[in-house]
């Protein structure tokens, strides 16, 4: 079976049904086990850090502006922070104990488009069976091996099948994996940067997926997912690993050159790479003015930039800004 062209992507690709011939072989064990165990490592890693918000916060950044990329949104900053708000909310939610079920993903993919002007679906006719078997499909009503990642593999790829939606389904569907890890226990905070490694590795996407569509390989999809969250495992520690190497750098900085910025969260720095003045008000900085100072002391030491955005100013943590657009 062939696909068609690239403004349908994949859309004949073959549904997944539950009757699937999906096995788990002994070298597939092997690997869902490593790729579990990676994720256990990188969130008992975040899990002990200090201010592990900052660092949450910056990566889930990287995140969404990864995923905006693939679907060919470098630009838009407004859909960069549409899809943070969404996966940090959601992901406090779904840590709570709130399911992902059909009207989470509707909503999910609701707040992703507003503002785009794009309809909900290609196909109202079949909005309603297509969200339920995904959700069904989500919590386990299928009989299928019942391993998350291995259902995580198969949940990517319906989105891929499916294409339920006029514009997002990859953004959507990188979102609710993540959503996922979180609802299945694998991951406690939403710091993985899944989306990276597959920018990094377009063709073996695109291979693995035709994989199945050609000759129903479904197993070399699954081995590539499972790759995929070893490298965005790794990806993510060598992140976080680099942001607490560049804040060690600014506190020295700061240090030598006599810098008081005691009513300053420095948090607010190293968890965005951009900051404006209004970013920095807290109960200590009560005034734009104050906030502004604090920032002109930064540039004049070379950690910050500033540029104009719009009407207004705001100051750019170029170290920052490198280590999450890589």
């Amino acid at each position: 079976m062939e696909t068609n062209d690239k403004q349908v992507k994949y859309n004949l690709l073959p549904m997944l049904p539950p009757w699937a011939d999906l096995t788990i072989d002994s070298e597939l064990m092997l690997n869902l086990l490593d790729a579990s165990r990676r994720l256990s490592r990188l969130d008992g890693f975040v899990s002990r850090l200090p201010n592990r918000e900052l660092y949450i916060k910056a990566i889930v950044f990287r995140e969404a502006r990864t995923s905006c990329a693939l679907d060919g949104l470098r630009k838009t900053n407004f859909l960069v922070n549409k899809y943070q708000d969404i996966l940090l909310n959601e992901s406090v939610n779904i840590a709570g104990g709130k399911r992902l079920t059909e009207e989470t993903l509707l909503n999910i993919y609701s707040e992703l488009r507003s503002g785009l002007g794009y309809g909900h679906f290609k196909n109202k006719a079949v909005e309603t069976q297509t969200m339920t078997f995904l959700t069904q499909f989500i919590n386990n009503t299928y009989n299928l091996p019942k391993d998350p990642l291995f259902r995580m593999a198969m949940l990517q790829y319906q989105f891929e099948a499916t294409q339920p939606f006029v514009h997002g389904d990859g953004r959507a569907g990188r979102l609710i994996n993540i959503l996922y890890l979180i609802q299945e226990g694998l991951l406690s905070q939403p710091c993985f940067c899944l989306s990276a490694c597959y920018i990094r590795h377009p063709n073996d996407y695109s291979a693995a997926v035709k994989s199945v569509g050609t000759s129903r390989n479904w197993r070399q999809w699954v081995m590539h997912t499972l790759n995929s969250i070893c490298c965005a495992s790794g990806l993510t520690m060598d992140l976080i690993q680099r942001i607490q190497d560049l804040q060690e750098k600014m506190d020295e900085t700061i240090r030598q050159n006599g810098l008081q910025l005691d009513r300053m969260d420095d948090s607010v720095l190293l968890s965005i790479p951009y900051i404006s003045p209004r970013q920095l008000m807290s109960g200590s900085i009560k005034s734009v003015n104050t906030a502004k100072k604090y920032l002109g002391q930064l540039e004049k030491l070379g950690l910050l930039s500033k540029t104009r955005v719009g009407r207004e100013y705001v100051w750019v943590n170029t170290g920052l800004m490198e280590i999450l657009s890589e």
